[in-house]
Protein backbone atom coordinates (compact mmCIF):
# COMPACT_ATOMS: atom_id res chain seq x y z
CA UNK A 1 0.00 0.00 0.00
CA UNK A 2 2.95 2.79 0.39
CA UNK A 3 4.42 1.49 -2.24
CA UNK A 4 1.18 2.81 -4.56
CA UNK A 5 1.18 6.02 -2.05
CA UNK A 6 4.99 6.86 -2.94
CA UNK A 7 3.78 6.33 -6.91
CA UNK A 8 0.58 8.65 -6.70
CA UNK A 9 3.46 11.01 -4.43
CA UNK A 10 5.60 11.35 -7.38
CA UNK A 11 2.69 11.44 -10.53
CA UNK A 12 1.06 14.22 -9.20
CA UNK A 13 3.65 17.03 -9.64
CA UNK A 14 4.15 16.27 -13.29
CA UNK A 15 -0.07 15.97 -13.58
CA UNK A 16 -0.21 19.22 -12.07
CA UNK A 17 1.86 20.16 -14.69
CA UNK A 18 -0.37 18.47 -17.40
CA UNK A 19 1.93 15.75 -18.49
CA UNK A 20 -0.29 12.41 -19.20
CA UNK A 21 0.57 9.24 -18.20
CA UNK A 22 -0.33 5.70 -18.84
CA UNK A 23 -0.06 3.12 -21.67
CA UNK A 24 -3.77 4.38 -23.07
CA UNK A 25 -2.36 7.57 -23.94
CA UNK A 26 -1.80 8.76 -27.74
CA UNK A 27 0.70 10.56 -29.53
CA UNK A 28 -1.72 12.86 -30.41
CA UNK A 29 -2.80 13.99 -26.45
CA UNK A 30 0.53 13.84 -25.26
CA UNK A 31 1.50 16.18 -28.03
CA UNK A 32 -1.71 18.41 -27.08
CA UNK A 33 -0.36 18.48 -23.78
CA UNK A 34 3.50 19.01 -24.36
CA UNK A 35 2.31 21.78 -26.48
CA UNK A 36 0.33 23.77 -23.38
CA UNK A 37 3.67 23.25 -21.48
CA UNK A 38 5.57 24.20 -23.48
CA UNK A 39 4.19 27.37 -24.40
CA UNK A 40 4.62 28.67 -21.13
CA UNK A 41 8.19 28.88 -21.29
CA UNK A 42 8.83 29.43 -25.23
CA UNK A 43 8.95 32.71 -27.14
CA UNK A 44 5.50 33.08 -28.89
CA UNK A 45 6.88 32.97 -32.47
CA UNK A 46 8.77 29.40 -31.20
CA UNK A 47 5.63 28.44 -29.69
CA UNK A 48 3.53 28.80 -32.75
CA UNK A 49 6.07 27.21 -35.03
CA UNK A 50 5.54 24.15 -32.68
CA UNK A 51 1.95 24.28 -32.75
CA UNK A 52 1.94 24.50 -36.69
CA UNK A 53 4.39 21.01 -37.25
CA UNK A 54 2.09 19.49 -34.66
CA UNK A 55 -1.31 20.63 -36.39
CA UNK A 56 -0.49 20.01 -39.74
CA UNK A 57 2.35 17.50 -40.04
CA UNK A 58 2.58 15.64 -36.90
CA UNK A 59 -0.99 15.05 -35.47
CA UNK A 60 -2.77 13.65 -38.92
CA UNK A 61 -0.07 10.96 -39.20
CA UNK A 62 0.57 10.45 -35.57
CA UNK A 63 -2.36 11.59 -33.73
CA UNK A 64 -3.88 8.66 -32.83
CA UNK A 65 -1.02 6.31 -32.36
CA UNK A 66 -0.84 5.01 -28.90
CA UNK A 67 1.96 6.60 -27.30
CA UNK A 68 3.86 3.52 -25.93
CA UNK A 69 3.53 1.73 -29.51
CA UNK A 70 4.77 4.52 -31.53
CA UNK A 71 7.80 3.04 -33.43
CA UNK A 72 10.76 4.90 -35.69
CA UNK A 73 8.49 2.56 -39.05
CA UNK A 74 5.62 5.32 -38.07
CA UNK A 75 7.83 8.49 -38.06
CA UNK A 76 9.51 6.68 -41.52
CA UNK A 77 6.07 6.45 -42.99
CA UNK A 78 4.76 10.05 -41.97
CA UNK A 79 8.26 11.35 -44.15
CA UNK A 80 7.83 9.40 -46.72
CA UNK A 81 4.34 9.49 -47.12
CA UNK A 82 4.45 13.57 -47.97
CA UNK A 83 6.22 15.75 -50.43
CA UNK A 84 8.04 17.62 -48.09
CA UNK A 85 11.51 19.72 -48.52
CA UNK A 86 14.08 19.03 -46.43
CA UNK A 87 13.91 21.99 -44.15
CA UNK A 88 10.36 20.71 -43.21
CA UNK A 89 11.59 16.92 -42.20
CA UNK A 90 13.97 18.63 -40.49
CA UNK A 91 11.46 20.93 -38.87
CA UNK A 92 9.25 17.95 -37.94
CA UNK A 93 12.00 15.62 -36.59
CA UNK A 94 13.45 18.41 -34.61
CA UNK A 95 9.80 19.09 -32.53
CA UNK A 96 8.66 15.49 -32.80
CA UNK A 97 12.05 14.19 -31.29
CA UNK A 98 11.87 17.65 -28.49
CA UNK A 99 8.34 16.26 -27.15
CA UNK A 100 9.63 12.78 -27.21
CA UNK A 101 12.50 13.49 -25.42
CA UNK A 102 10.38 15.66 -22.36
CA UNK A 103 8.21 12.63 -22.54
CA UNK A 104 11.35 10.04 -21.52
CA UNK A 105 12.66 13.07 -18.76
CA UNK A 106 9.40 13.38 -17.64
CA UNK A 107 9.44 9.31 -16.88
CA UNK A 108 12.79 9.09 -15.28
CA UNK A 109 11.72 12.05 -13.11
CA UNK A 110 9.25 10.35 -11.42
CA UNK A 111 11.63 6.61 -11.18
CA UNK A 112 8.09 4.70 -11.79
CA UNK A 113 7.32 1.23 -13.79
CA UNK A 114 5.44 3.35 -16.21
CA UNK A 115 5.99 2.06 -19.72
CA UNK A 116 6.97 4.82 -21.91
CA UNK A 117 8.65 4.46 -25.23
CA UNK A 118 11.91 5.36 -26.31
CA UNK A 119 11.84 5.66 -30.20
CA UNK A 120 14.91 5.09 -32.06
CA UNK A 121 15.19 7.07 -35.41
CA UNK A 122 18.52 5.75 -37.20
CA UNK A 123 21.00 7.88 -39.15
CA UNK A 124 19.84 8.78 -42.09
CA UNK A 125 16.19 7.16 -41.97
CA UNK A 126 15.08 11.07 -42.24
CA UNK A 127 16.69 13.06 -44.31
CA UNK A 128 18.30 16.12 -42.59
CA UNK A 129 18.58 19.59 -44.56
CA UNK A 130 21.98 19.15 -45.32
CA UNK A 131 21.68 15.93 -47.16
CA UNK A 132 19.88 18.14 -50.72
CA UNK A 133 21.73 17.40 -53.48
Amino acid sequence: MREVADKLDAIRPSQRRGVKHGNGVTVGEYLASWLDRVSEHKKPKTARHYEYVVRCHLHPALGAVKLDKLTADHVDKLMRGKDLSPRTRHHIRAVLRNALNDAVAVVEDLDTDIPMPVPYLPPGAIAGPRERH
